[in-house]
């Protein structure tokens, strides 16, 4: 048996067969589709639980590890004489903080934001009258406008006005309405994530009681599976993926608090409407990297100017001032390190996430580019170690050519470089020469058409003798290029 699976004719047979079963198993796949993605939502519908449950204990693996550390030491000093029994009574309290921190922020926000946000909208749509009329009266006793344009603006503005009511009461009202309807439909489905959440947060606390022991086990598989170097690379490499989300998630949600509070505060001070909803909505939307500002200052800004619309205006201007202070000194000291990526690729990740995975995609696109921005950088170090070339980026920013018998690196010197400057400066110029004078002689496909020498034309336009020639380097390159096309083609019309 074992002489038949070492012969020819068996390894000969498996390279046949092992093609054709991955085409017969692509095709299977193909023609049931259906059932292979109805089986994967139904193992993720199932699996719910446990996702919910993953994302919150990652979100509150800082704040338990902080309470953790805290509360070993003081066990300690209380008089708790083993250490273990006060590694599992500050797990427990730990657990437990963590857990009443999460609720106590949501519900706060639910609290704060929904009653505000409904009357808001409530007061939005009665005071539209209101508006109306505090508009007309004001261009009425405007004393720098003409009267013509007062009545202009007056008959124009019933107009708008009707077609704002006509909105309202055809579009806005039945769509509030059905979204109304939609609401109760959905409230099923809501009741069902209800319970995944429910669930999730007992998975949660399951979760961060045994993390440890979670960490242990996932060492022990992967120095099982692999050599003793791979597996040292994929830890370091699950643990740059661990810093770099732990990092961005912990920072982005530091940084939007901070930012929300400040917002309360300042509102507060300069007895700007809406204070607590606007706060929430700046703090929230501040999630999201780079739009998220913009996202957040826009309704803000509408809400207040319902109210007072100078008022508005001052609000913008101060929410583009927190941001340059959030953007330049908050989030570099709090972000630190951990998503080190240039800002084309972060608006890159953004935008590609957004568009990709919608909400999700906008709040993780950075440190999942960032992931891969390292990862990709790390493949291209390691085969440029292997070729003994420089992994410094710098290193290649005049670099023209790299031997490939010595090896060695050519630069560009920085008299060749001035000299390509001055170069493109004076074929720039030149160009921009020979379009004013076609744009003088329109009617004329070139200025050697003119009667006059070249050299005489362009000396009076300032050129010297280098540049002069230049010029009928170029001409001579054109007349070259027609030249050939009329010999390729055979066509004495070019």
């Amino acid at each position: 048996m074992k002489e038949f699976f070492q012969s020819k004719y068996f390894k000969w047979g498996m390279v046949i067969f092992t093609p054709l079963a991955a085409v017969a198993l692509l095709v299977i796949f193909l023609l049931k589709m259906g059932i292979f993605i109805s089986a994967i939502g139904a193992l993720l519908n199932a699996m719910m639980p446990f996702i919910y449950g993953g994302i919150l204990a990652y979100i509150l693996r800082p704040i338990y590890n902080g309470c953790r550390g805290f509360f070993e030491k003081k066990l300690i000093k209380w008089g708790v004489k083993n250490p273990r029994r006060a590694v599992l009574i500050s797990r427990i309290i730990s657990v437990l903080l963590s857990i009443l921190l999460l609720l106590t922020v949501v519900v706060g926000l639910f609290i704060a934001v929904i009653p505000q946000l409904v009357n808001s909208t409530y007061e939005l749509i009665t005071k539209v009258p209101a508006y109306s009329d505090h508009f007309t009266d004001m261009i009425n006793n405007a004393s720098f406008m003409k009267d013509e344009w007062k009545l202009y603006i007056n008959d124009n503005w019933d107009k708008i006005m009707e077609k704002i009511y006509e909105w309202r009461d055809a579009r806005l009202m039945p769509y509030l309405q059905e979204l109304l309807v939609k609401i109760s439909a959905g409230l099923v489905d809501m009741a069902h994530t209800l319970f995944n959440l429910f669930i999730g947060l007992i998975v949660c606390i399951y979760i961060l009681l045994s993390k440890s022991t979670f960490t242990a086990q996932s060492k022990k598989l992967l120095y099982s599976l692999f050599s003793k170097e791979n597996a040292n690379t994929v830890l370091d490499g699950f643990r740059f993926v661990d810093r770099v989300f732990s990092g961005f998630v912990s920072g982005n949600v530091i940084d939007s608090a901070v930012v929300g509070l400040i917002t309360f505060i300042c509102m507060s001070i300069f007895h700007w409407p809406y204070p607590l909803l606007i706060a929430c909505l700046v703090g929230v939307t501040n999630l999201i990297p780079f739009f998220g500002p913009f996202i957040g200052a826009i309704p803000s800004a509408v809400l207040i100017f319902s109210e007072n619309p100078l008022q508005a205006l001052y609000f913008i201007i101060f929410i583009g001032v927190l941001q340059q202070v959030d953007g330049n000194l908050l989030k570099p000291k709090i972000y630190g390190s951990a998503v080190d990526l240039p800002s084309f690729w972060t608006l890159f990740a953004i935008l590609v996430g957004g568009s990709l995975f919608g909400i999700p995609g906008l709040l993780l696109g950075v440190p999942v580019f960032t992931v891969i921005y390292t990862f990709i950088s790390w493949l291209i170090d390691r085969r440029l170690v292997k070729k003994s070339l420089s992994e410094d980026t710098t290193d290649y920013f005049r670099l023209d050519r790299i031997n490939p018998h010595t090896g060695q690196a050519e630069y560009l010197s920085e008299d060749f470089m001035k000299e390509r400057r001055l170069k493109h400066k004076e074929e720039k110029r030149i160009r921009q020469t020979l379009k004013k004078e076609q744009a003088n002689y329109p009617m004329q496909p070139s200025i050697l058409h003119q009667g006059r020498p070249l050299e005489e034309i362009l000396r009076e336009k300032g050129l010297d003798e280098d540049e002069i020639e230049l010029v009928e380097q170029h001409l001579e390159g054109i007349l070259d290029d027609i030249t050939g096309e009329t010999e390729d083609g055979n066509d004495t019309d070019q």
